[in-house]
């Protein structure tokens, strides 16, 4: 699983590995049912603190959007409905932090497009789906 943050932005941590979690459930990269890697293998990965990634995890257990099971793991919860002004807010916080990095570039918004829908594509064309 890829997962992205950047602890420059402004946006704590585990708002944004929350935030990750459900823009890709939401855009079902992850699937109910599916496993995710324990709290102390995602902060390894991410290179965070493990209590960050637990606290993400419990925030997402508490709307029940993510179950743990005792031995098991953490798993996705059964499909909720994705509801289009939650996906619309997460998009808005990616994009809205695309837009801090990028402050002071030279980029008019069609080449911004352009690059946004070329990303896009080569995501979703990808045999390897990213978080």
């Amino acid at each position: 699983m890829y997962l992205r943050v950047d602890p420059n932005n402004g946006i704590p941590l585990g708002m944004q590995i929350a935030n990750g979690l459900r823009l890709a459930i939401l855009a079902q990269r992850l699937h109910p049912g599916e496993q995710l890697p324990s709290a102390r293998a995602l902060a390894a990965d991410l290179r965070v603190n493990f209590h960050t990634v637990r606290k993400a995890y419990g925030d997402l257990e508490a709307e029940g959007v993510l179950e743990f099971r005792r031995g098991l793991g953490t798993f996705v919860t059964a499909a909720r409905q994705a509801r289009a002004a939650e996906l619309r807010r997460l998009v808005r916080s990616h994009l809205e932090a695309l837009v801090e990095d990028l402050a002071g570039v030279a980029i008019d918004s069609d080449a911004l497009a352009e690059l946004v829908r070329a990303e896009l594509e080569r995501l979703t064309a990808s045999p390897e789906k990213k978080t």
